[in-house]
């Protein structure tokens, strides 16, 4: 149990990095009419989905345009509970 968790937040931390050195297109065809974008929590439960967390941050950032340094930096304010603890060890 404690290694699934482990290896969960190994894959978050590891995906982390890779986004970090991703390269988000800020320029669009159109402008983004939205007002506001709601950015997904991550707690480290088991039972919640890494990969989905990730995707859905990713997703969120790019509409709020952030670059990669800022979506490595924001990262941190929607971790919880475990996976906020993990991250303070």
């Amino acid at each position: 149990m404690i290694e699934q968790r482990n290896d969960l937040v190994a894959q978050l931390c590891n995906t982390i990095e890779k986004m970090a050195r991703a390269s988000f297109n800020s320029q669009t065809s159109s402008p983004l009419s939205m007002t506001s974008v709601t950015f997904p929590v991550f707690n480290g439960d088991e039972n919640v989905d890494v990969q989905e967390f990730i995707d859905n941050l990713k997703r969120a950032a790019h509409l709020s345009r952030w670059s990669p340094d800022n979506l490595a930096t924001g990262l941190f304010l929607y971790l919880q509970a475990n996976a906020e603890n993990f991250t303070r060890s």
